[in-house]
């Protein structure tokens, strides 16, 4: 079943790939964003910004036990999702599990600061959990991936 299942997907995979090649063309950390976890999706909820970059900071600093435990995988994870509080994909159709992903479906979001500081806030967030995600992949010789988490 697996070896059908695997089949099944490489071929919609391929069928797929014509109208998702801008989708494609983002780093695949940036691309997992339009997988939210929950946790993700309830801080990027709040309305309150201090308790939205708390949420944040949090998946950052389990994302920073991690490396240190070595575990690179759990802290990648967890660095993607802090970014992905404030920047990420989102699919608008609703019916992508069975269609696939499309281009014409993705919007890119991008979180709606109220002021300057806000925004420098971000910024300097955004800049330490890509500079994590460059020394994750570095560590794990994904050097795309890593050259890709320095350009953002």
């Amino acid at each position: 079943f697996s070896v059908m299942m695997d089949r099944a997907v490489k071929l919609k995979n391929a069928q797929c790939a014509p109208l998702r090649s801008s989708f494609d063309s983002y780093p695949v950390f940036y691309q997992n964003s339009i997988y939210p976890r929950d946790e993700v999706i309830q801080a990027r909820s709040c309305t309150n910004f201090q308790e939205r970059m708390e949420a944040a900071q949090d998946m950052k600093k389990r994302g920073n036990e991690a490396f240190l435990d070595m575990n690179f995988f759990d802290s990648m994870v967890q660095y993607e999702m802090a970014v992905a509080v404030f920047k990420y994909l989102e699919n608008i159709n609703a019916s992508w599990k069975t269609e696939g992903i499309k281009d014409d479906f993705i919007k890119e979001v991008e979180y709606d600061y109220e002021n300057d500081k806000e925004r420098s806030q971000v910024a300097q967030f955004l800049v330490t959990c890509y500079n994590n995600m460059a020394i994750v992949s570095l560590n794990t010789n994904k050097f795309t991936v890593c050259i890709s988490a320095c350009d953002e």
